[in-house]
């Protein structure tokens, strides 16, 4: 088989799969994807010529996204025999991903009457940059900082109208969670695979759902295998302080140290369960109002064009940043996770 028949037959596949994938951010990944894997084997394969099979693995490509943002604006443009290949890839990649963070920002807006929730924190999720050393720049975006701000001055008055006594303001729980015994679809119509989490926003005195764990803003949820498991070792850890309204802060790796804000599902994932360090029952640490006051004033106070601080594993990592936030002796770094710990 020549370099062209196996070309021809990749760009084959890639068509057909394409045409299988389902509606969604999902989709939207996937044609990513492939139009990053389009441009990496066409510069792969420089002596093979612009024709019919690649032209229409672009165009099938576009189509898909131009029906995904449903005609609005501008549609993406297709393509012929007369474009050059490279221009057009890397120009669709570029509008493709300016018309996303602008479908996101709008989504973000949109949804601002809806309140603080776990469906709206998961817009802060999404991202769709691929730059070397900008990989969650988009985590630490300004709708992000928005929400996190958001949050603050939700939990700030609910700790205010809590008690007229300072001693006595608490926070309550707002989140809950369960890690999936076995594959399942939620009321929702949305599939969760084994040992996967479910994430529901819980308002007391609401009943806890069944098998569900609450989580109450100003939590440190402790993830001990956050890169999966390395052969028969759990991989690396990570924590981060869980700020209410769905989402988290998080110290990041992104080239150098960044600080992000997501929803709760990033703060897990599949591998081992998802344990929560409760600041109410351990020594040393702030008040939750002060944790979630620390940390959103961290994260809205960088600079995320321009970071600083070096991600190291050993001096300067996640569940450090944490616990600097968080412990009122904060020169006194903690390396492992304290006890008291819930699963």
């Amino acid at each position: 088989m020549n370099k062209k028949t196996l070309f021809i037959g990749l760009l084959q596949n890639k068509m057909s799969s394409s045409s299988r994938s389902s509606s969604g951010s999902g989709t939207i990944a996937n044609l990513l994807k492939k139009l990053n894997e389009l441009r990496q084997e066409y510069e792969s394969y420089i002596t093979i010529h612009w024709n019919d099979y690649y032209i229409k693995a672009l165009n099938n490509i576009v189509t898909r996204l131009n029906a995904f943002f449903n005609g609005k604006d501008t549609p993406l443009k297709l393509f012929n025999e007369d474009s050059d290949p490279k221009e057009c890839i890397a120009s669709t990649i570029s509008n493709v991903k300016q018309k996303l963070r602008v479908y996101r920002s709008q989504r973000y807006y949109a949804t601002k009457e809806d309140g603080l929730n776990i469906k709206r924190a998961q817009i802060l999720d999404e991202c769709y940059e691929d730059k070397e050393g900008q990989e969650f720049s988009c985590l630490s975006a300004i709708e992000n900082q928005f929400y996190a701000k958001e949050v603050l001055a939700a939990k700030q008055r609910e700790w205010q109208a809590s008690s007229k006594t300072k001693s006595k303001r608490k926070l309550q729980y707002d989140c809950c969670f369960k890690k999936a015994k076995m594959l399942y679809t939620n009321s929702e119509g949305k599939k969760f695979r084994e040992n996967s989490f479910e994430f529901k926003d819980f308002h007391e005195p609401e009943r806890l759902p069944d098998g569900f764990t609450p989580i109450k803003p100003g939590d440190i949820l402790y993830y001990p295998c956050a890169f999966g498991k390395l052969g028969k070792f759990i991989g690396a850890e990570h924590a981060s302080i869980y700020i209410g309204g769905g989402a988290s802060v998080h110290l990041y790796n992104d080239g150098k140290a960044r600080l992000i804000c997501t929803s709760v599902y990033k703060s897990a994932s599949y591998q081992c369960e998802m344990l929560i360090l409760d600041p109410d029952k351990n020594k040393g640490f702030y008040s939750r109002i002060e944790i979630i006051e620390r940390a959103v004033t961290a994260f809205c106070a960088q600079n995320s064009k321009k970071l600083q601080g070096q991600y190291a594993a050993m001096t300067n990592n996640c569940h450090q940043w944490v616990f600097d936030i968080a412990k009122k002796d904060a020169l006194h770094r903690i390396q492992g996770i304290p006890q008291n710990l819930v699963v």
